[in-house]
């Protein structure tokens, strides 16, 4: 089985969000968050 790259998101509340992310998504989800200091 191959590996998906996840993010996890944790709220203030403690709620935990994972969003599984793809080749094609992935560069429009970086424009749209702004998330440039991450390194994936």
């Amino acid at each position: 089985m191959g590996k998906e790259p996840i993010i996890a998101v944790i709220e203030r509340r403690g709620e935990v969000i994972y969003y599984k992310i793809s080749k094609i998504n992935f560069n429009q989800n970086v424009l749209k968050t702004d998330m440039k200091e991450f390194d994936f």
